[in-house]
């Protein structure tokens, strides 16, 4: 192994903690989701919005917002978007490029359901892309399950084409 594939290894720690958007995660919840986005994919009008105004476009609309971090970065995130009949939207989950793999974004996933749980919610649905084949996985490891399109409440987008739904 060279000195530059050594230097990309990071190893998994566990100094983790996951918690609730702050003042100033604005640029982190921003770049992780921009950063996945943009691998495959190009932003839409709605990634800018709920980007550019996470507070505002989240927060104050009823939803949540968690990040796991270590003392020195924000390793991942996910918003939870309300929706009616006590459901949400899990969306905007994201894990830094050079993080994954290492179960955090298991972690996280696992976390934001307990909460959607404790809080009552019958059901959390989401969209995703059937190009990101390990973050379908990693949702119906937890439960979820492919819903037709048009069973969902979700609006279609550009990179949208699979539907999924966990029912409590």
């Amino acid at each position: 192994m060279n000195h530059l594939q050594e230097s990309r290894i990071i190893p998994c720690r566990q100094d983790m903690i996951i918690r609730t958007f702050q003042s100033g995660d604005e640029v982190a919840f921003y770049d992780l989701n921009a950063s996945w986005i943009l691998e495959s994919f190009s932003m839409d009008d709605k990634d800018r919005l709920i980007l550019g105004d996470p507070v505002g476009r989240v927060l104050k609309a009823g939803g949540e917002i968690f990040l796991i971090v270590r003392p020195e970065a924000t390793l991942g995130c996910c918003a939870l978007l309300p929706l009616e009949n006590q459901s949400w939207e899990l969306a905007k989950m994201a894990v830094a490029k050079e993080h994954r793999g290492c179960g955090i974004g298991r972690r996280l996933l696992h976390h934001v359901v307990e909460y959607a749980k404790e809080t009552g919610v019958h059901k959390l649905s989401l969209k995703s892309s059937s190009l990101l084949q390990p973050a379908i996985h990693l949702y119906k490891s937890v439960g979820f399950q492919i819903v037709a399109q048009e069973n969902s409440r979700l609006p279609r987008n550009a990179r949208a084409n699979v539907f999924m739904e966990l029912i409590f």
